[in-house]
């Protein structure tokens, strides 16, 4: 069974309790995507937990 199927046997029929990893969507849900004749890019991120969060006095550029 090749990387695709199991990721679509764990989402799609349900087989685990929690579905897949973020990256086991994006690749499942891409894929499809790409089946449907869309573009799409693959790219990579994170979550940064900043000390203060950012208020909207910050984000405003002078």
């Amino acid at each position: 069974m090749s990387f695709l199927e199991s990721v679509f046997e764990k989402i799609v029929d349900g087989n685990s309790d929690r579905g897949g990893y973020c990256m086991e969507n994006n690749t499942l849900f891409g894929t499809v995507l790409r089946s449907l004749g869309y573009n799409t890019t693959s790219v990579g991120g994170r979550v940064n937990k900043a000390v203060q969060p950012m208020s909207a006095s910050n984000n405003e550029r002078p």
